[in-house]
């Protein structure tokens, strides 16, 4: 065996060099596909405790719930939660609309929470599902769609916007520190622990993860999504925000002059513009659904 290996070794070398690449690939298009579930309880709003609601897409099962707000503001909001967490996670901004009168809908994404457990796409399929979410509360409310508004945090965020290529007809998307591309996020992430091979395995982890996910990555992309669309945006981002740098959100809100951007100060905390200028963050968006979305403001 020895003396086969020592007479072939560039073979040899070769073949290992390629079982490796895939290797590496699979661990990077597997990291992508999915990650950290948490489940916690949702919190009591305004003194209302949420209704359980069962939203399935397919053979995906989504873990939902849903708040009327006593108030009756005649309006109501979508909320999508962050990668890794549940949509306990997007509730803390309940307030924001909650104060307003509007009532409140939010789910576990897939792969998330208690939702069925399948392979996460960044916004492929979960703008699908957000469609759906936006379907159901038509139907429970009555409301028309320019009464319903959505905030996505982060891969929530991307969601949202990623809504817009399926209707353009609400009254407004919040994106707080959403990413301008699949592509472009993964990649980046994946480069913290990659670092200089990161780029040479990164076409076949694509394709794999397409393959395994039945999806085209290229077509998530926040970036493109809010081209031409009149539906009022809204994108906030912390600055020095690590994670998901603010390069991405300044690419979307530059493919789209009628964006509003602000970037907030968060001591570089991923999602910390809220937890720390929570009057701030509450004056921009009021102001924002008072020019933008008068309907909402009542």
């Amino acid at each position: 065996m020895m003396t086969f290996l020592r007479r072939h070794w560039r073979s040899t070398l070769l073949i290992g060099l390629m079982l490796g690449y895939v290797a590496v690939a699979w661990v990077y298009a597997s990291g992508t596909l999915s990650g950290t579930v948490t489940e916690r309880p949702t919190p009591v709003i305004g003194g209302i405790v949420e209704e359980p609601v069962a939203l399935s897409n397919g053979d995906i099962d989504l873990d939902a719930g849903f708040y009327t707000n006593p108030a009756d503001g005649s309006c109501a909001v979508v909320l999508l939660h962050g990668v890794n967490a549940d949509r306990s996670d997007v509730l803390r901004y309940a307030p924001l609309y909650w104060d307003l009168g509007c009532s409140l809908f939010s789910f576990d994404h897939r792969d998330h929470g208690r939702s069925t457990a399948a392979d996460r796409t960044y916004g492929f399929y979960e703008s699908v599902d957000a469609r759906l979410a936006i379907e159901w509360v038509t139907e429970r409310t009555g409301l028309a769609p320019s009464q319903i508004g959505l905030h996505g945090i982060s891969y929530g965020a991307a969601a949202a916007l990623e809504v817009l290529e399926i209707r353009d007809d609400l009254a407004f998307v919040v994106a707080d520190s959403p990413y301008s591309s699949m592509r472009r996020v993964v990649a980046e992430t994946a480069a913290d622990t990659l670092w200089v091979i990161e780029p040479l395995v990164r076409p076949l982890a694509f394709f794999l993860i397409e393959q395994r996910a039945e999806m085209n990555a290229g077509e998530v992309a926040p970036v493109a999504a809010v081209v031409g669309k009149t539906t009022p945006i809204l994108v906030m981002h912390t600055a020095g925000d690590e994670e998901v740098p603010v390069e991405h959100s300044e690419r979307v809100a530059a493919a789209n002059s009628s964006i509003e951007r602000h970037v907030l100060e968060g001591d570089g905390i991923h999602l910390g513009a809220y937890r720390i200028n929570i009057e701030q963050y509450t004056d921009i968006v009021d102001e924002f659904i008072e020019r933008m979305a008068p309907q909402l403001a009542g």
